[in-house]
């Protein structure tokens, strides 16, 4: 913040000093900000990182990393249900996949706008059968809901 602060006295100082090109100072300034703003914008903020590997997705969220290996996924469902916190806005609808493993747990990972095209690429790859149309489907959905987007077409030993 003190950045921008400094950045808009160092503008205003030389449009002042130069007035026949503030409009190009201004504008370079604007321009600036507002790529800034986007890329901070784009960042997801419920969880601190995720990563798709070659045979899952790690995912880090309130300190604790989660493995999930898509070779021990019994079920991959999107849901879609009101979010826990209200936003400035009111109550609003949030998606999440949830992943059911091979030893009976779940694993819930938050579906932010910036990585869903690499999730659903990844799922459609590594999981086979995975079913792209109830993905879409709940994506697009604007009630609650959870869509069913892949079966293991057998279960693991053990399981």
């Amino acid at each position: 913040m003190l950045l921008v602060g400094l950045a808009t006295a160092l503008v205003l100082a030389a449009s002042h000093k130069w007035p026949m090109y503030a409009y190009y100072l201004w504008g370079a300034f604007i321009a600036v900000i507002v790529t800034r703003l986007y890329f901070d914008l784009k960042k997801p903020v419920n969880y601190e990182s995720i990563r798709v590997l070659p045979g899952g997705v790690e995912y880090v969220v309130s300190g604790q990393k989660r493995l999930v290996k898509f070779d021990e996924v019994v079920t991959l469902s999107l849901i879609r249900e009101q979010a826990i916190f209200d936003c400035l806005d009111g109550p609003y609808i949030e998606s999440k996949w949830f992943f059911r493993m091979v030893d009976g747990s779940g694993v819930e990972v938050v579906d932010e706008w910036p990585h869903r095209r690499l999730l659903i690429q990844s799922f459609r790859t590594q999981l086979p059968h995975f079913d792209e149309r109830a993905a879409r489907a709940g994506v697009r959905a604007s009630a609650e809901g959870e869509w069913l987007c892949y079966r293991a077409p057998r279960l693991p030993p053990g399981a």
